[in-house]
């Protein structure tokens, strides 16, 4: 397992190859994600998949997937369901890399094994030189029509112990619905603690929900436009070209004191996760013709 920090402009990124992960990232000195204090915690199995690449088949599923006529082997792991690929998936693989300097940017390049026959895929860290953004960009050659796709599982603070007191705004017009066991079933219109349309502090979002029985955000949205964070410290937009975001407001902490000095609170952070659509996804049994696969999502940061 290696670790690279990359200081490239305003911005500070240390990156394990252990799942192609983004460990920490810093803008002005302010911790921008949610981390973990060690980075042991941060690479075990029980971290929540934090700062991680989630392959191939991100988010929750029950249903076997047939590739080329065959069942594929995937087990599950939350009881009957399979999440985010299997705990023993790529998320934590050993993943190469390389630095690529240019006069605009600084590249952090992973080879990341997709655990679908021989096909590899690739991610893409590109801090910019001449302002604070971070882009991620993930592809592959060849991937299977249906269930799977790449996503990045970030969680932010700002420099926050807390995310409850972190104004969020972006406009959705539906989010999906779920079993008890988190299992995506359809779309609807976003309630009304769901509706972040003129922003609002996550800590009211989450009040609201919990007075009809929600436990946070864990929330599958389609959204329109870009997403913006922001605390005391600082900002943060988010461009994303896959349409959809998983929203979870770590309703249920990982272990680990975090590096922010607290222990591991609820609500310590907030991911926001660019993905693929989830209902379709996790709807999908065959999978069809393999075709290349690619999204981005481009992160920028500001002084509050």
């Amino acid at each position: 397992m290696l670790t690279k920090t990359v200081v490239c402009g305003r911005l500070e990124a240390t990156f394990c190859s252990l799942g192609a992960s983004l460990y920490n990232l810093k803008f002005d000195g302010i911790e921008m994600l949610s981390t973990f204090a060690s980075i042991e915690d941060f690479l075990s199995v029980e971290s929540g998949y934090h700062g991680r690449i989630i392959a191939p088949i991100p988010g929750r599923r029950e249903k076997p997937i047939l590739l080329d006529g065959k069942p594929l082997v995937v087990e599950p792991n939350e009881g009957s369901v399979l999440a985010h690929g299997n705990t023993l998936g790529p998320s934590f693989k050993e993943c190469p890399f390389e630095i690529v300097e240019t006069e605009e940017e600084t590249r952090v390049e992973f080879e990341f094994p997709l655990d679908i026959g021989k096909r590899i895929g690739k991610v893409v860290y590109a801090l910019s030189r001449n302002e604070p953004r971070l882009e991620v960009r993930m592809s592959a050659p060849s991937l299977p029509k249906g269930p799977f796709s790449m996503a990045f599982h970030p969680y932010f603070c700002l420099g926050e112990t807390s995310c409850l007191n972190l104004w969020l705004k972006f406009d959705s017009d539906k989010v999906a619905t779920y079993d008890s066991r988190l299992v995506p079933q359809s779309y609807e219109k976003p309630a009304k603690w769901q509706d972040f349309s003129k922003g609002k502090l996550l800590g009211d979002a989450i009040k609201e929900g919990e007075a009809v029985g929600a436990n946070g955000l864990d929330h599958c949205f389609h959204v329109l436009g870009p997403i913006e964070l922001s605390g005391p410290k600082a900002r943060m937009s988010i461009e994303l070209s896959t349409g959809f975001a998983q929203l979870y407001s770590e309703n249920f902490p990982a272990k680990g004191p975090l590096s922010l000095g607290q222990g591991h609170p609820k609500y310590a952070g907030i991911a926001i996760e660019p993905i693929s659509d989830l209902v379709a996804a996790s709807k999908s049994v065959e999978a069809g013709e393999d075709e290349p696969y690619q999204n981005f999502s481009v992160f920028r940061f500001e002084r509050a």
